[in-house]
């Protein structure tokens, strides 16, 4: 990993928009599996 510097750099760049809709999409099945889940009185 020290002897390529660059790599890792441009994969977490790469990812980081991935990353976050994933993490959206995931948050938002979260939330509507929670409503369907509470029936919505906790939302």
């Amino acid at each position: 990993a020290v002897d390529r510097p660059l790599q890792p750099q441009d994969r977490s760049r790469a990812g980081a928009g991935r990353l976050r809709r994933v993490l959206q999409g995931i948050r938002r099945w979260a939330h509507d599996l929670a409503r369907d889940r509470l029936g919505g009185s906790w939302l």
